[in-house]
């Protein structure tokens, strides 16, 4: 019979996961054994705050979730950090902490420690499996949580003995999470009247663009607009940085003609970005207060964050970005003496970087 062990290795393999970022610990021997039997690819860290960092940047990198497993208690607190960096940066980490056995909690045993309510407050979603044969149940729970929407950290706590124990019955796997559903149309027509009554448009990609594999969308959108673009956090690079209509890093203190720029611009569309601090919050310090602000998100409660909105759109990032195109006609957004002002700017800016390397 198939151990909670086994299970486990199907279920992430199944998931589509064939790489295990660890530490080894007592709680994970049963598990490590099944995933090394399974041929998995098992990454073996230092330290288990180096396993969760690891996960995280695979998860970046592929734009998927990825697994982290790491021993209870010490292994479990050292891991925290690079769960919440995770989720602070919208990555979808799927944390699993052995723990010990599930008929000794709260009886002192070693190392027993409330992990799942520890964890809770740096992740979307946090649980743990009351028997062996619900472990693929709760994977495929914590890979969905960890995917949809806006995406981010999840964290299982699974006991020693639910990866010891032999079951005949595992319990089904929930259904993939389904795509974002398409943009209102109505909204993005409010969008696209907005960008055309401007005068000093600017777009802001941050990484939801990255993460709806938009790139694509997003390069074809300024094209077709003529609309000036900054990028920021994993967004960089999606539209090279020598594109004429990409004008850097969207963060003055990393891209000194950014303040300029933002002050003078009349109307943003700020396109899978929070309006956070890398963005002043969306306040005086860097936009001027009479802009007005578009924005696009997958995630709802992103929308209107710190900066009150003047046209909204909650959805999928790429098809939003595609029914904008279609909603503006070509050059609609092109304004030539604001494209240049920009370029002047930065390229005052680049000139005294050189001075100052030189």
């Amino acid at each position: 019979m198939p151990k909670g062990a086994d299970l486990f290795v199907s279920a992430i393999s199944e998931l589509g996961i064939d790489t295990v970022f660890t530490l080894v610990g007592d709680h994970l021997n049963h598990v490590l054994i099944a995933a090394a039997r399974a041929g998995l690819r098992v990454v073996d860290m230092r330290h288990e705050s180096g396993v969760t960092h690891a996960a995280d940047a695979w998860a970046r990198i592929h734009r998927r979730p990825a697994l982290a497993l790491v021993t209870g208690g010490p292994g479990h607190t050292n891991a925290l950090t690079g769960i919440a960096t995770a989720h602070l940066a919208g990555s979808p980490l799927i944390a699993v902490s052995g723990s010990r056995a599930s008929t000794l909690g709260e009886r002192q045993a070693f190392q027993d420690i409330d992990q799942v309510a520890m964890t809770r407050p740096v992740v979307k979603w946090a649980a743990e499996p009351p028997d062996a044969a619900r472990i693929p149940f709760y994977l495929a729970r914590a890979f969905a949580e960890a995917d949809a929407g806006r995406k981010g950290a999840v964290h299982l706590t699974i006991p020693v003995d639910l990866f010891a124990a032999e079951t005949t019955a595992p319990g089904p796997m929930p259904a993939p999470a389904q795509s974002a559903a398409a943009p209102d149309s109505r909204d993005i027509e409010r969008v696209a009247a907005l960008l055309r009554s401007s005068e000093r448009p600017v777009v802001i990609a941050g990484s939801g663009a990255w993460w709806a594999r938009a790139e694509a969308e997003l390069a074809a959108f300024v094209e077709h607009t003529g609309l000036p673009l900054y990028t920021i956090t994993m967004a960089r690079g999606l539209v090279p940085d020598d594109h004429p209509l990409a004008f850097g890093y969207a963060d003055p203190a990393l891209n000194g003609a950014v303040r300029q720029a933002f002050q003078e611009a009349d109307c943003f569309l700020v396109a899978g970005k929070r309006i956070d601090y890398r963005l002043a919050l969306g306040g005086p310090r860097l936009f001027s207060p009479g802009a007005r602000f578009a924005q696009i998100d997958i995630h709802p409660q992103e929308l209107g964050m710190n900066r009150r909105l003047d046209s909204a759109v909650c959805g999928d990032l790429g098809q939003a970005l595609r029914a904008l195109r279609g909603a503006l006609p070509r050059l609609a957004c092109e304004r030539p003496a604001w494209l240049q002002r920009l370029r002047e700017w930065r390229a005052t800016w680049e000139s005294g970087l050189a001075r100052c390397a030189a």
